[in-house]
């Protein structure tokens, strides 16, 4: 895997990964010289967060066409989204279970937690426009 370091130059990075129980992983290459910065870029796995109970998440940024799969082991979650629009609540559920839902903009967004028990979030592009 090659990179750059902090005076441009092209240098070789090597990642190494032990894992030790079940792992979802998303490798996103950067080219436009970002380094790689949160929200900096469009691509299609803008985001994925995990957690269990009230969470904020870090800003991400989406073209339309956006989606969020998600799931839950808890009796209750609930997925809010602010940012370049308020979006209001996407997701509300009073029992464990997963699915997906499709937001209308594009931008910059947060998306707000409100959880008991486990849950998973990966916000996918399906444009990159």
């Amino acid at each position: 895997m090659f990179g750059t370091d902090a005076t441009g130059s092209r240098v070789r990075r090597r990642l190494q990964v032990l894992v030790l129980a079940p792992l979802a992983l998303t490798l996103v290459a950067c080219s436009d010289g970002s380094g790689g910065s949160p929200g900096t870029q469009i691509r299609p796995t803008a985001a994925a967060f995990s957690g269990s109970g009230d969470k904020s998440t870090p800003e991400f940024r989406v073209a339309p066409g956006w989606e969020i799969q998600w799931t839950t082991e808890g009796e209750r979650f609930q997925v809010t989204a602010t940012g370049a629009q308020d979006l209001g609540t996407l997701v509300s559920r009073t029992q464990p279970g997963g699915g997906s839902a499709f937001p209308k903009g594009a931008g910059k967004f947060r998306l707000q937690i409100t959880a008991k028990g486990l849950w998973t979030i990966t916000v996918i592009n399906h444009s990159t426009k």
